[in-house]
C-alpha cells in the first residue's frame, strides 16, 4: 500500500470510530506535500474540518535524542493552539 493510499486509510478509520470530527494533521516539511495530498482527497469527499500543522524538524531537538526539550514542547503547544484557534472550528461543546 502507497503512503498516500496508507494516509487516506488511516485517517478515514479514524473518521469511522469517532464520528465527523475534526481532525489535526501535523506533518514536518519532509512529509507537508504528502499531508497535503492526503487532506485533499479527504476534502473531495466531503470531509471539510481537517487541519494541517506543517512544522519544521529543526525548529526542535533540543532535548535527548532530538525530541523536543520542554521549553520546546510549550512553543509547539503554542504554535498548534493558534493553528486551532485561527481555524474557527467549533472543536469543544460548551453545553454540559
Amino acid at each position: 500500500m502507497s503512503s498516500f493510499l496508507f494516509g487516506v486509510a488511516f485517517l478515514t478509520a479514524l473518521y469511522r470510530r469517532y464520528g465527523d470530527v475534526p481532525l489535526l494533521v501535523m506533518s514536518n516539511e519532509l512529509f507537508a506535500s504528502y499531508a497535503q495530498q492526503v487532506i485533499q482527497q479527504l476534502e473531495s469527499e466531503g470531509k471539510k474540518q481537517i487541519l494541517h500543522y506543517p512544522y519544521s524538524i529543526y525548529q526542535f531537538g533540543e532535548g535527548c535524542h532530538w525530541h523536543p526539550n520542554v521549553k520546546e514542547h510549550q512553543r509547539f503547544a503554542r504554535d498548534i493552539l493558534h493553528v486551532i484557534s485561527q481555524s474557527g472550528l467549533q472543536l469543544f461543546s460548551a453545553s454540559i
